[in-house]
C-alpha cells in the first residue's frame, strides 16, 4: 500500500512538473491580461478580542523572529529529547517488577512496537445484533 502511495505522488509529481512549464511556455506574456474579480465584503463594524490578539502576537513575533524562533527550537528538542536520548526512558517489564530503563531508543525497539499505533480496526456490530 506504502509503495502504491509512493508511486501515485511520483505519477503526480512528474505530471506538474511536464505539464505545468509547458501550460506557462503556451501562455506566454498572456497569462497577465487575466483579472481575478473579487467580491468586496462590507467592513466589519470593529474587531473582536481574538483578532487584537492574534494581531499582537503577529506583531510581537514580527518585531522579534530570533528569541522567538530559539523558543519554538527548543520546544521541539524538549518535545524529541526522549528520542534523542538526553531523557532516559523507563518502562515496567511485563514478566518481572523490574523496570526498564535506556537512555536511547533502537531501531526494532519492542517498546516502540508495542507503543505505536498498529493497524485500522473497523468494528462493525452484525446485523443480527442490531434488533431486527
Amino acid at each position: 500500500m506504502a509503495f502504491g502511495i509512493m508511486l501515485a505522488v511520483a505519477a503526480v509529481l512528474a505530471a506538474t512538473l511536464t505539464l505545468l512549464p509547458a501550460v506557462l511556455g503556451k501562455l506566454g506574456t498572456n497569462i497577465n491580461k487575466g483579472r481575478i474579480r473579487l467580491r468586496r465584503r462590507p467592513a466589519v463594524e470593529g474587531e473582536g478580542p481574538l483578532d487584537r490578539m492574534l494581531h499582537r502576537w503577529g506583531r510581537y513575533l514580527w518585531r522579534h523572529p530570533f528569541p522567538t524562533s530559539a523558543a519554538a527550537l527548543l520546544l521541539l528538542v524538549l518535545a524529541a529529547a526522549p528520542i534523542i536520548g538526553c531523557v532516559p526512558t523507563c518502562r515496567r517489564s511485563p514478566s518481572s517488577r523490574q523496570r526498564e530503563c535506556s537512555s536511547r531508543l533502537q531501531p526494532g525497539d519492542r517498546r516502540i512496537r508495542t507503543r505505536a499505533p498498529g493497524t485500522l480496526q473497523v468494528v462493525v456490530p452484525q446485523p443480527s445484533s442490531l434488533g431486527r
